[in-house]
């Protein structure tokens, strides 16, 4: 888990990787999408992606979520 100091190795570069495609997926939506639609065009989990948000450097300014996600990047 990132921001976690107890994480293994194995498991900070799967978060490390998920991270950078979660980033590289959220620059190229236009529009706005579900949990399910991300977890499911990127293989992360709708649970690792609601980590990943909640405790990485995605401001609260630019996403929107209800039960749909709106991101202003």
């Amino acid at each position: 888990m990132l921001g976690s100091e107890n994480t293994c190795t194995k498991c900070s570069q799967k978060d490390i990787n998920e991270l950078s495609i979660l980033s590289n997926y959220l620059v190229d939506i236009d529009d706005t999408v579900s949990l399910e639609d991300i977890s499911q065009n990127t293989g992360i989990s709708v649970k690792n992606i609601n980590r990943i948000m909640k405790n990485n450097n995605f401001s609260q300014d630019n996403i929107n979520f209800n039960g749909n996600i709106s991101i202003n990047l």
